[in-house]
């Protein structure tokens, strides 16, 4: 598998603009057992801003360390607000993304019955704590990245499953693109995030229930 420093860097980078993750149990036989229906709350929250961890974040980091990153980050500025205006243009909504792969998650690893109004047993909340691209030294080429939450509220409001992950597309099993190619082709960055959410909410879904 291709595994080199590039890939290294560029989770080191996710890791230090994101959240740490963190997970809880998966279910209980008992909760599971005493939870039918389900609801996911359609408000997801979306930071304001990308990230994109371009070549002179990695270099930089690799270089100088974290002073150098901060000023490589300031000099990538146009780029995440290009990506930003691209994705307006093309209507692309992660946040919609997110909730209707997770609902399909549900759907098909879970004997939940995925409801969109009152009665139901527990409740979904999803959050989208940041999200990018990352840039690969090797081969220039840039894949997206998003770090989540997923909480699961019984009905008096208490947390009973949460879990925060990081999950970004494996090089290996992705053609490369640059930066250039998601601005220009209009399906390539919707198609790639498809595939990020449908791979996010899976591991999600999956630590809900094994």
């Amino acid at each position: 598998m291709r595994k080199s420093i590039n890939f290294v860097v560029s989770h080191f980078l996710m890791m230090l603009l994101s959240s740490c993750v963190s997970s809880t149990e998966p279910l209980s036989c008992s909760e599971k057992n005493h939870i039918h229906r389900v609801i996911v709350d359609p408000q997801i929250s979306v930071p304001s801003s990308i990230q994109y961890a371009g070549p002179n974040i990695i270099a930089a980091t690799i270089i100088v360390g974290m002073v150098g990153q901060g000023i490589a980050y300031a000099s990538e500025a146009s780029t995440r607000e290009a990506i930003i205006q691209s994705m307006n243009q093309r209507g692309i909504k992660i946040n919609q993304l997110f909730y209707q792969s997770f609902i399909n998650e549900l759907n098909s690893q879970t004997h939940f019955k995925v409801v969109y109004a009152e009665p139901y047993d527990a409740k979904f909340h999803l959050e989208i704590l940041s999200y990018g691209f990352s840039d690969s030294l090797q081969d220039k080429h840039t894949l997206p990245f998003v770090n989540v939450e997923a909480r699961l509220t019984n009905l008096q409001g208490q947390v009973i499953w949460q879990v925060t992950k990081e999950v970004d597309l494996n090089g290996d099993d992705y053609d490369g693109h640059t930066v250039h190619d998601y601005l220009q082709d209009k399906a390539l960055m919707q198609n790639m995030y498809n595939a990020l959410f449908s791979q996010t909410s899976n591991d999600l879904v999956s630590k809900l229930v094994y």
